[in-house]
C-alpha cells in the first residue's frame, strides 16, 4: 500500500501544480492551453479518486465513513470549482467535456464502490 500513497501525493502534487496554472491562465486570458489543463485535471480527478479509495482498505480502523465520505466530497468540490471556471471561460473554445466526465464517472465509480463496501 506505500506504492499507493507514494502515487496518491504525487498525484495530489500534481493536480495541485495543474489547478494553479489553470487559474494563472484564466486570470491571465491564456487560452491556448487551457483544453489540455481540463483534461488533465480530470484525469487526475479519477486518478485521485481511485488512489484514494484504495487507500482507504489500507487502514479501514483509522478512518470512517463519515471522514472518507467528507474528504472525496471536499476534493471533488475544489476540482469542479476549478473545471467550472474553464468551462465556463472556454465557452467559445471546444471544452472537452466527454473527457472531463468520463474520467471524473470513473473516480467516482471507485469511490461509490468503496463507500458501498464500508457500508
Amino acid at each position: 500500500m506505500r506504492i499507493i500513497l507514494l502515487f496518491h501525493i504525487l498525484g495530489a502534487f500534481t493536480m495541485a501544480a495543474l489547478m494553479i496554472s489553470a487559474v494563472i491562465f484564466i486570470l491571465q486570458n491564456k487560452t491556448e492551453r487551457l483544453e489540455t489543463l481540463a483534461k488533465n485535471i480530470s484525469y487526475g480527478l479519477g486518478f485521485q479518486l481511485v488512489t484514494g479509495s484504495l487507500l482507504v482498505f489500507a487502514d479501514v480502523t483509522r478512518g470512517s465513513i463519515i471522514s472518507f465520505c467528507s474528504k472525496i466530497g471536499l476534493y471533488i468540490l475544489i476540482v469542479a470549482g476549478v473545471e467550472t471556471l474553464l468551462f465556463y471561460k472556454m465557452k467559445k473554445l471546444n471544452f472537452p467535456l466527454s473527457t472531463v466526465l468520463g474520467s471524473s464517472a470513473v473516480g467516482m465509480s471507485f469511490a461509490i464502490i468503496t463507500l458501498a463496501l464500508l457500508l
